[in-house]
């Protein structure tokens, strides 16, 4: 969720400039993991106040199991 809220004003300048320094064809064989250790780095060195944006923006996006406990469960909810 960090790097979709701030992938392109935070995160994509440190991936582009340690991705300059690669080189081209090392560059595109490890693109996702640079992206993934600058995402981790830049999260891990971000405030609380970030963070707790964050966590609250997963919290919305998780849908309940069973809004109302009293329906009966869906084949889906059982696969789950």
């Amino acid at each position: 969720m960090y790097s979709k809220m701030y992938y392109s004003d935070r995160i994509q300048p440190k991936v582009q400039e340690e991705l300059a320094a690669l080189g081209a064809s090392k560059a595109q064989r490890s693109q996702i993991h640079v992206i993934q250790k600058v995402t981790k780095e830049l999260y891990d060195q971000e405030n609380d106040d970030i963070k707790q944006e964050v966590l609250k923006k997963i919290g919305e996006n998780i849908p309940s199991e069973n809004p109302d406990s009293s329906l009966p469960r869906t084949p889906k909810q059982y696969q789950r």
